[in-house]
């Protein structure tokens, strides 16, 4: 079992305390690490030199079978007696957390490949909140490994107060402290934290254990060890360890086989072969999956965990569909949670209707200063990104019947894209032709649109193109083609609006006025730039623009749905920094709160606010959520939106590349890739489908390559024959480069063997 010893303070014996611990677990077979990553006031102050004399002198066997089960390491050694933090800065070195993480991560893959029942105590120094060599705080910094806490107390006076403000700080960042340990200091700390810790509701209660007091320090501590209390304690301490590891493998196991019982899962046939992963935690870009066997080719650490006949592996993979499509700035991210646990206690939830509070208020002063500059003026909240559509559906057609009134005999219509996806609600479905996602819920379901086909643009053999066959009737025989009107060198050549003159833009102008003219459209609604669920698909941004603007030209209301492309996913804050034209209307949800809460804005102009002013409240935009405005929301919006800002890609109003590519360039290149598309923080790969196979949504890729992608440390969700990957707008270049070079591998590896043939849909 791996675990991390963690103090209330600095002086609270920490190292008392491991060294208990692990003078019971070097009387297993297995080996037993003890890890102090950082060491200050070294060397008379040596924590490993500690545990290992006093676990010596407390071994009652041969010392040579003792040096071959328990081994005491240091990391990071630092002179001066101070925090972390100062040590490293007087004694002019830098060490980064990831540093500090990567020797922790060897060290334990070392432990796991000796042995898969190996003892590992990884200790802190000074208190939860001290800081690691870079400032960070211990807390946050070993997040990522979320190794379960034995919390030594602090015994003294005031000691309640610090240890329960040490718990409650692990807690909210997702650790579990199964145990809280404290040296008797005269005070009835310890029922404070027993009656503190039993109203908590969100986790059993941790065992609260009290050693004697500890003798003088001129009095060598074995005679203490060897207290029958004392040692009765620790291994009561052992006892409780085993008993949670013991039970979170069999939560695992009781999950694994009860939850495809209980839950009906979203975009998943049932009646297939159900491959479910168990996400025991997440943070940052990782989920931490728990799986029952080791896969094969195993290429990233692993926890080892045991319960009777079971063995369980917990490893890192990267959350490679960013959480469908919500995750902003990692998962867990604490600055978020804190912002929500603060306006939680402030407000909770208050109506909004004619209310004011200051969260919603600085929410829509910045959406309206930034993403919605300059062309929005009003705010709308709602909670999810369906519902948003709703609202600005029921928006533009109020205000195409302000501007045109309603003398028309014909039902107004929708223009939108086939393979458009606005939601799951029924007037968004309404917006999108009949297909996958909707066609079986007729007679409810009835298409109110004109769908028409959007150029698509993607890179093959190393070169973006334009994808021909999805507009063959736009490309007539009469007109002389050039190879270089639907074939560019880079993403910039694509966006440049001087493309609105060439013979393309031309082309597309005259099938665009034509659609305008033939129907009576009432309200354009696009998915800027991609479509998200129908396969990742690249647009032509020369082919928006010209649409809308010839939308704009007749007074037609424009939507447009920035509920999956907006606020950074694809390097913009909007796409009409890319577009450059702008919408009546549109609406952003997923990345607005940066994955931590469900919550939507629908932005409007003053024109849209003004076609519902009325002397009757008949004619006021009659809709609503409960959680309309949810103080909670707005606040975590607003850390995100802040957030974003600190991204190693930010460039005021642009992010760097995130992908290498060079790299995408090679992806392309493959034989069994048909097209790549690369945009922001999203890589699509369409894989060929040999013509017997399923073709879109409906190709199902094999469970095989999926599980070696897992195997990896990739976890991904792909959309029929489409395998993408999506980061954070806050992810390292690093680690996109290292996820493009694991698909190489896996892409290569498995050639022609990735498809197969059962219509399967489980996805996305």
């Amino acid at each position: 079992m791996w675990f991390q010893v963690w103090g209330a303070n600095t002086n609270v014996g920490k190292t008392i305390i491991s060294a208990g611990i692990i003078s019971q677990l070097v009387k297993r077979a297995a080996p037993c690490l003890y890890l102090k990553p950082v060491q200050t006031g070294y060397p008379p102050d040596d924590d490993a030199s500690f545990v290992l004399r006093h676990c010596k002198q407390l071994w009652k066997g041969d010392a040579a079978e003792l040096d071959r089960r328990l081994m005491c390491k240091k990391l990071f050694v630092f002179e001066q007696p101070l925090s972390a933090e100062e040590a490293a800065k007087r004694q002019g070195r830098h060490v980064s957390d990831q540093q500090v993480l990567q020797a922790i991560s060897g060290e334990l893959k070392n432990c796991a490949r000796q042995s898969s029942s190996s003892n590992v105590v990884v200790e802190t120094a000074g208190g939860v909140l001290s800081p690691f060599p870079s400032g960070t705080s211990q807390a946050d910094g070993y997040r990522p490994l979320r190794l379960p806490v034995v919390l030594v107390g602090d015994g003294a006076l005031g000691g309640i107060s610090t240890t329960m403000t040490c718990y409650e700080s692990m807690l909210l960042r997702g650790y579990d402290v199964p145990i809280i340990v404290g040296i008797d200091q005269g005070y009835p700390n310890a029922e404070a934290w027993n009656k503190a810790t039993m109203m908590n509701n969100q986790q059993e209660s941790p065992l609260i254990v009290t050693l004697p007091l500890l003798p003088p320090k001129d009095i060598p501590l074995f005679s203490w060890y060897a207290m029958p209390q004392v040692e009765e304690a620790f291994q009561s301490i052992v006892k409780r360890l085993d008993a949670y590891f013991h039970e979170r493998v069999k939560k695992w196991e009781e999950m694994e086989k009860t939850a495809p019982q209980l839950f009906w899962w979203p975009f998943t046939q049932h009646k297939s072969n159900l491959h479910p992963v168990i996400v025991d935690s997440a943070f940052g870009d990782n989920y931490r999956v728990a799986a029952q066997k080791k896969e094969n080719s195993l290429a990233v650490d692993t926890c080892v965990f045991h319960h009777e006949d079971s063995t369980w592996y917990l490893w890192d993979a990267f959350d490679g569909v960013a959480s469908w499509w919500t995750q902003g700035v990692g998962h867990a991210n604490v600055e978020l949670t804190k912002s929500m646990t603060k306006a939680a206690g402030r407000y909770g939830h208050v109506i909004f209707p004619q209310v004011i509070h200051q969260p919603a208020y600085e929410l829509s002063k910045e959406l309206i200063e930034t993403v919605g500059y300059p062309w929005a003026k009003r705010a709308y909240y709602s909670d999810d990104g369906s519902t948003a559509i709703e609202i600005a559906i029921k928006m533009a057609l109020r205000l195409y019947a302000t501007r045109h009134g309603s003398s028309s005999k014909q039902p107004p219509q929708v223009l939108s894209f086939y393979g458009s996806y606005h939601g799951d609600t029924l007037g968004a479905m309404d917006c999108c032709p009949k297909g996958d996602f909707n066609e079986l819920q007729s007679p409810w379901f009835e298409p109110k649109g004109v769908f028409i086909e959007a150029p698509r643009i993607g890179m093959q053999n190393k070169r973006w193109i334009l994808d021909r066959s999805s507009c063959k009737e736009w490309f007539p025989s009469d007109r002389h083609w050039k190879p270089d009107d639907y074939r560019w060198d880079s993403w910039e050549e694509i966006a440049d609006g001087k493309r609105d003159d060439s013979t393309l833009g031309n082309v597309y102008r005259e099938y665009a006025n034509k659609v305008l003219d033939e129907n009576n459209i009432a309200t354009l609604i696009i998915e800027p730039l991609i479509q998200g669920a129908g396969g990742m698909r690249l647009i032509d941004p020369c082919f928006q623009r010209i649409l809308v603007e010839e939308a704009k030209r007749r007074r037609i209301p424009v939507i447009f749905d920035e509920v999956f492309c907006g606020i950074w996913r694809l390097g913009v804050l909007s796409s009409t920094e890319v577009l450059h034209t702008y919408p009546d209307i549109a609406a952003y949800a997923k990345l607005l709160t940066g994955g931590l809460l469900p919550m939507a804005v629908t932005l409007t102009t003053e024109e849209v606010f003004d076609a519902f002013k009325a002397d009757k409240k008949k004619f006021a935009l009659l809709h609503g959520h409960s959680y309309t405005a949810y103080p909670v929301g707005c606040q975590v919006a607003l850390e995100s939106l802040a957030y974003y800002r600190k991204s190693p890609h930010w460039k005021g109003n642009e992010m760097s590349a995130f992908w290498n590519m060079d790299k995408v360039k090679e992806l392309s290149a493959l034989s069994n890739v048909d097209m790549v598309s690369c945009l922001g923080t999203v890589l699509a790969i369409q894989l060929k489908s040999p013509q017997q196979q399923p073709q879109g949504y409906h190709a199902v890729i094999t469970q095989e390559f999926l599980n070696s992608l897992l195997a990896q440390g990739v976890y991904t969700r792909p959309l029929g024959n489409v395998v993408y990957l999506m980061c954070s707008p806050c992810t390292p270049t690093e680690v996109c480069d290292q996820l493009l070079d694991k698909l190489l591998d896996q892409l290569g590896q498995m050639r022609d063997r990735l498809l197969v043939t059962q219509d399967d849909v489980a996805i996305p």
